[in-house]
């Protein structure tokens, strides 16, 4: 029988081929920074929730968030997304490689922002208005969607509404997607599934230079994003906005930035997990340099500051309560 105390360590040594101790550390410090594990390594109810989904735990953490803003549809395009390749057809020609890219960055705008999730969210919802009408085709080949990957994606999203559904998390009385158009909590839920991660845009002076990201770990990684290079190339004031990816990747030597969307700091602030002050930086006119998760600063004033981290730990109370009280329909 299974020993309730047992450590995660000590039960997965005895599996015939257990992962290594810094694999096992790592997995459950993630667990425990989303919520879902204790310290003394018990699932909490938030874990249990996790557990009744078959995806990874950041997805599951971003479904639910969504249910509770109202805004399950596009969390649940961007879950079975991630599990379906080549949603967009690359051509090769390059005027139809420029029109391809513009056409990208036309369905994102659609949903006031600017990235690879924003694009794949309209271009579902587009092609699901176009098949209303019998214009799929066209619309798949006016936008380079691939139609068999939409078909595909919709197909999983509706089997993994039903897990939902099963599981008690949603009902079929109550409407999750009112804030689905809403560019501010799509962000948010973006940020949800994502975080930690995330990096600071960085444009280089001179022209025909690459736009750079800043992340935690590495500095100046390349975007691999032709959408979002197109979008940012004229967009010079965004140098102090941020960008959620979905993976960093070695091409050619390089190191790139996958999928990946402009986030507000908001968002960023409202979710994190540590929020400090640099008290070593001299404060003038009230202004303070504040601190995201030891590395994200920004200046803020005094006032501001307390009153986002005041809304950050409501938010969290709340989440936590509506989790505790199965507060779902």
């Amino acid at each position: 029988m299974f020993d309730p105390s047992c450590k995660i360590e000590e039960f997965l040594s005895q599996t015939l081929d257990p992962p290594g101790f810094e694999s096992i550390r790592s997995a459950a410090r993630v667990l425990q920074e989303m919520g879902a594990l204790t310290v003394d390594e018990h699932l909490t109810e938030l874990g249990q929730k996790f557990g009744y989904l078959p995806v990874h735990p950041y997805t599951s953490r971003m479904l639910i968030f969504s249910i509770l803003m109202n805004c399950l549809d596009p969390a649940l395009i961007l879950a079975c997304a991630s599990k379906c390749k080549d949603l967009f057809v690359l051509p090769i020609l390059p005027d139809e490689k420029k029109r391809a890219v513009a056409a990208r960055s036309e369905l994102a705008s659609l949903y006031g922002g600017c990235g690879d999730q924003f694009t794949i969210i309209a271009a579902f919802q587009c092609w699901v208005n176009a098949k209303k009408m019998g214009l799929e085709s066209r619309f798949c080949s006016q936008y380079f969607v691939s139609e068999s990957a939409m078909s595909k994606l919709d197909v999983m999203r509706k089997n993994l509404a039903a897990e939902l559904y099963r599981n008690g998390l949603i009902n079929t009385s109550r409407n999750y997607c009112s804030n689905a158009y809403d560019p501010g909590i799509l962000q948010a839920v973006l940020v949800a599934g994502m975080y930690p991660m995330v990096g600071k845009l960085v444009f280089p002076y001179g022209s025909g230079k690459k736009i750079l990201l800043n992340t935690k770990s590495i500095d100046s990684v390349c975007l691999n994003s032709h959408t979002l290079d197109y979008r940012l190339s004229s967009q010079k004031s965004l140098d102090c906005s941020f960008v959620v990816y979905d993976e960093i990747t070695s091409i050619d030597w390089d190191l790139r930035i996958g999928n990946c969307t402009v986030v507000g700091l908001l968002p960023l602030f409202l979710l994190s997990k540590v929020i400090d002050v640099d008290h070593a930086k001299h404060c003038t006119d009230n202004i303070i340099t504040v601190i995201i998760d030891g590395w994200l600063n920004f200046e803020s004033t005094a006032f501001d500051a307390f009153h986002m981290n005041y809304l950050r730990e409501l938010l969290t109370a709340t989440i936590i309560y509506k989790v505790s009280q199965h507060f779902f329909t």
